[in-house]
């Protein structure tokens, strides 16, 4: 599916697999909170960027930090793109969306888990 705000944005399409896996969403206090791109960046920017966000996330709904596993939902290191939310496919592969899908990293900064 394309990107779309609030819809299947890079937070959003993570959360939603990741609460399909565990019965957790990790995006719901942030959820009907944007539509656009324009808003999305200014929660992040208010959060104090998406790392503070995620890890906001995780304490909201009590996640634990831990190594990468299968099935965990961890944010990617910081680019000239900027981050993302991953969810682990496996140990050493993570899926972020992408404008037109996924694509597959290696590694996440860091590692949520129920």
């Amino acid at each position: 599916m394309p990107l779309e705000w609030a819809v299947a944005d890079c937070c959003i399409s993570a959360a939603d697999v990741f609460d399909l896996l565990h019965g957790v969403d990790p995006m719901a206090s942030f959820r009907g909170r944007y539509t656009s791109r324009k808003q999305a960046i200014e929660i992040i920017k208010s959060e104090g960027g998406l790392f503070r966000l995620c890890q906001k996330m995780a304490d909201e709904t009590g996640l634990q930090s831990g190594p990468e596993q299968t099935g965990a939902i961890g944010i990617s290191h910081k680019t000239n793109r900027g981050r993302t939310l991953l969810i682990c496919i496996q140990p050493g592969a993570w899926a972020g969306k992408t404008s037109t899908g996924f694509r597959v990293i290696k590694q996440a900064e860091r590692a949520w888990h129920v």
